[in-house]
């Protein structure tokens, strides 16, 4: 299975702030990810507007989401297209999401953002919510005594992206049975 990154966001708000490498040197795997990585780590906020595929009980569920978050102390705000509202605040609300559900009975409810009832249809919590699980993948990768990572990512090239300049980052797995 081959699954290409596409980061232009993150390569759009945070890594075009970053001093550029001269043209005659060649920009390497391991740079890229160090400077991908510092990017992440330091974005204060984020919006987006996120269209996800998960494949659940052999189908798949599609989504469509509005994200507002922030970091330190880490927020989220999300609206998808069925309306529902989900709004988690670390430190709050002893630990839960609020969440409207735009439907009878019309009432904000507290849920737990790892329970079953706000991951029914999807693999991730609103918690996963960011690039924070793709830093962690590449942050982690780096530190196998293996050099696993070097066969997984790749820096791929250059592109532009919506009129900006964005680095290509591949990665290839072995085929799953996920």
């Amino acid at each position: 299975m081959i699954r290409f990154f596409r980061l232009f966001t993150v390569a759009g708000l945070a890594l075009s702030s970053m001093a550029a490498i001269p043209a005659d040197t060649k920009l390497t795997t391991e740079q890229l990810i160090s400077r991908l990585t510092a990017a992440i780590e330091n974005l204060k906020t984020l919006r987006c507007n996120v269209r996800a595929q998960e494949r659940i009980d052999g189908s798949y569920q599609q989504a469509r989401t509005s994200m507002k978050m922030a970091f330190k102390p880490y927020k989220v705000y999300l609206r998808n297209q069925k309306g529902i509202e989900v709004l988690y605040v670390t430190g709050q609300n002893d630990g839960d999401a609020w969440v409207y559900p735009n439907s009878f009975p019309y009432v904000t409810v507290s849920l737990d953002p790892l329970g079953s009832m706000m991951r029914k249809t999807q693999h991730h919590s609103v918690l996963d919510a960011g690039y924070g699980t793709i830093a962690e993948l590449l942050r982690g990768s780096s530190q196998r005594a293996d050099h696993s990572f070097e066969k997984s990512f790749r820096y791929a090239g250059d592109t532009t992206v919506q009129g900006r300049p964005a680095h290509i980052l591949r990665a290839d797995y072995p085929s799953s049975a996920t």
